[in-house]
């Protein structure tokens, strides 16, 4: 599958040499990025981001020396807003990709997932998507069924919009999916937004999942 260049940086960021290495060779050898850097730990991340202010994705493992797991993964999120940042761990507790994503990350990707899910995955939050597994989405705790009920105030076409949202579809996908303009997209998504009373794809589907009550 040939894939978009984006003319930005990417940092990655994991304590493994090797995968820092091997996954930076498949992005440049694909013309992904124009620049790849890398970090082999939170506190040096945090420096580089720093410096690096033209950092358009961080992708970075949860699990490293010095700050850790989902502190660190804040932490980094806070400092290099609004650079989506995606986590690529071989975690594969559910409650913890919900919990990265509540936190603010733009996506999570299974260290064993194959090269072309991986790029699957970065494309999706370049376009503004949020990415997770599949299956983290269908074994939600207190998943909320999207219901007429629960959402009285929301058309037909805006719950079918919102239950794609939540599989992590671009607003380009849903438009596709539903036979839509993605400017209509993007007009239904203002009135979902402000009925769910959130600013942002993350807080929506957070809520949507039933995981609103931790949402700032």
């Amino acid at each position: 599958m040939l894939m978009e260049r984006w003319s930005m940086k990417a940092m990655i960021v994991d304590k493994h040499e090797l995968f820092r290495a091997g996954l930076k060779k498949f992005l440049i050898s694909h013309d992904v990025f124009t620049e790849v850097i890398e970090a082999k730990c939170y506190e040096s991340a945090l420096c580089m981001q720093q410096e690096n202010d033209d950092v358009g994705l961080i992708i970075t493992d949860l699990h490293m020396h010095g700050i850790n797991g989902t502190r660190g993964v804040e932490e980094l999120i806070r400092l290099a807003r609004p650079t989506p940042l995606v986590v690529i761990s071989a975690e594969e507790e559910t409650a913890t990709m919900r919990e990265l994503i509540l936190t603010g990350a733009a996506g999570y990707i299974q260290k064993a997932s194959p090269m072309n899910v991986i790029m699957h995955a970065i494309q999706v939050v370049l376009d503004g998507g949020i990415y997770l597994p599949h299956r983290s989405l269908l074994s939600a705790p207190n998943e909320v069924k999207i219901t007429p009920k629960k959402h009285g105030q929301l058309s037909g076409r805006q719950m079918e919009i919102l239950e794609l949202l939540t599989k992590g579809m671009t607003n380009k996908e849903i438009g596709a999916a539903l036979y839509l303009a993605e400017g209509t997209v993007k007009q239904n998504l203002v009135t979902i937004y402000e009925h769910l009373n959130v600013k942002s794809r993350t807080q929506a589907i957070v809520s949507t999942l039933g995981l609103n009550s931790r949402l700032q």
